[in-house]
């Protein structure tokens, strides 16, 4: 490889994206040829490879030696695959009865086949020489051999294969070769890692360190050389968010219009659509909420339209942030907005219970104002979270009903009355059903009990007050404060253009809080009653 490298180690240890990606691109082909000569899967390699460049990405600072960079990502490769391999031996049985892997092209298959046959110096050789055609010295540096031992080696390996199976050798490598989709994929990866390390660990370093990293990768690609623009968009627009969140607003913006300049050139309207969702999103966190009003209703109208797998929920949520605004009032001052939280979800009737869930899509809680606020989970009635489980549609006192949540946290809720008058601001409500329930740190029913809810569900109108104590803190109350339900004997009335809306009590009483949230039915598929939910709190 080329005699810089120490230069470049150096410069990317000091923080130097470009210098990073530079070495990204020099080894990425020797390092996914090497995980294919451990595993004989392109698929299983180039997950490998992506692997290899994060940990070598986290650990440069422990590289000794920085002229033996091809060397020491080899051997963190290399320690990558032999725990493949281990992995892949524990699910040997599973994969006989189910296969795991994509099948192969007749010539991948023969290839495979047929350098498995050679011994495994040979094997090594002629993989990095057709991965990417790879001089010798580049092949000896990179395995830390001589350039005559490499050259022995190749010539034994291709002595071993017959002619036919060599010129499919170089085919196949040639159509699995790596390009810009591997910096594409291992940028989506640190992505993913950012976003899991802010959301659910709320450790902002090391959000931004992941951020740094798949900046450093997509560093020096060229809008117009890539192959799949469209893909190179997508990475840009997640990227440009997760900084932007991190206040680097400036950056965020130049990589949005990178990632529209690539969806136009492509022609892809998804991809547009897309770019317009991160400039609603910058023009709600900046304060313009008419503009960003007008971008969600855009936004809602194109996403329900479509008709493939995951744009209808795109349309809902987009739709919720519309009617959150317009009900929040679009000249309220931003800086009053606690929190703003849109999404969807869905009842469902299964198994004798009604069912609820809810996503949460886009939205922030302020940091200056209540932990408990700041800890919402979502579109709910304040910090009050609604169960998975909600009633049986056949009550009985003494029920017991016990059930996992979407975050593996278990509860346990015991149905105390069905006798119970509740007033509200959306008024007095009798032969109301009462249960209480202990939330669990855990997936089981036994161990520290994180809160308690009590939950009261008036029959033919539904929920109408819920309070949640989380152990140790305060007890909070949110009331029903407006509804339109069809005539229904149900606990809970399912039927398209139901809604409610819900008051934080608590927050208003202790904080001055203006607050709603919202649950409205729009649609029924197959039995799922599909809602968008959003919720507020404004400061007076």
């Amino acid at each position: 490889m080329a005699s810089d490298e120490a230069k470049l180690v150096r410069r990317a240890t000091g923080g130097n994206a470009e210098a990073f990606a530079e070495l990204v691109r020099r080894y990425r082909d020797a390092v996914y040829g090497y995980c294919y000569h451990r595993t004989g899967s392109f698929e299983d390699a180039r997950d490998l490879a992506q692997d290899a460049f994060v940990r070598a990405y986290t650990c440069l600072h422990q590289l000794r030696d920085p002229g033996r960079f091809g060397g020491w990502v080899r051997r963190i490769a290399a320690n990558l695959c032999t725990r493949w391999a281990e992995s892949r031996r524990e699910i040997a049985v599973e994969c006989i009865e189910h296969p795991c892997q994509v099948p192969e092209s007749l010539n991948a298959a023969v290839v495979r086949e047929a350098l498995s046959t050679l011994p495994e110096n040979e094997r090594l050789a002629v993989v990095l020489h057709y991965v990417n055609g790879y001089s010798y010295g580049d092949i000896a540096d990179f395995l830390e051999v001589s350039k005559g031992a490499v050259r022995g080696r190749l010539a034994r390996g291709r002595e071993m294969l017959k002619t036919e199976v060599l010129r499919m050798t170089r085919e196949t490598f040639e159509s699995n070769k790596l390009d810009e989709e591997f910096v594409i994929e291992a940028v989506k990866n640190a992505l993913q890692e950012a976003q899991d390390a802010y959301n659910l660990l709320g450790d902002k370093a090391q959000s931004r360190k992941k951020v740094e990293e798949a900046a450093s990768l997509i560093a020096g690609m060229e809008t117009d050389q890539v192959s799949d623009p469209v893909a190179l968009g997508h990475a840009l627009l997640y990227l440009g968010s997760r900084e932007f969140i991190l206040g680097d607003r400036d950056r965020a913006r130049e990589r949005w219009a990178r990632a529209k300049t690539l969806f136009e050139q492509a022609g892809d309207q998804d991809g547009i659509e897309s770019w317009r969702e991160a400039l609603a999103y910058e023009r709600l966190s900046m304060g313009n909420l008419a503009e960003a009003h007008d971008l969600y209703s855009q936004l809602a109208d194109y996403w329900l339209s479509r008709r493939y797998e995951g744009s209808y929920t795109r349309g809902c949520n987009f739709l919720a942030a519309a009617r959150a605004l317009e009900s929040m009032g679009l000249d309220t001052e931003h800086g009053k907005i606690a929190s703003f939280l849109a999404g969807s979800g869905g009842f469902k009737r299964e198994e004798g219970q009604t069912m609820h869930w809810v996503w949460v899509a886009l939205g922030f809680n302020k940091e200056s104002y209540p932990a408990r606020l700041r800890n919402m989970p979502g579109p709910q009635p304040g910090p009050a979270p609604l169960p998975l489980v909600l009633i049986r549609n056949q009550p009985v006192v003494g029920d017991t009903l016990r059930f996992v949540d979407k975050d593996s946290r278990a509860e346990e809720s015991v149905l105390e009355s069905l006798s119970d008058k509740v007033t509200t601001p959306a008024g007095a409500f009798e032969n109301c059903a009462r249960s209480s329930s202990k939330l669990f740190a855990s997936k089981t029913w036994e161990g520290d009990v994180v809160g308690t809810r009590r939950l009261w569900i008036a029959p033919g109108i539904g929920i109408v007050r819920i309070e949640f104590e989380s152990t140790g803190g305060p007890t909070d109350t949110s009331e029903l404060a407006a509804y339109a339900v069809s005539p229904s004997d149900d606990y809970i009335p399912l039927a398209v253009g139901n809604w409610w809306k819900w008051r934080w009590i608590k927050g208003e009483e202790e904080f001055g809080f203006s607050t709603e949230s919202y649950r409205g039915i729009i649609a029924e598929e197959n039995g799922t009653y599909v809602v968008v939910q959003y919720s507020f709190c404004v400061a007076p």
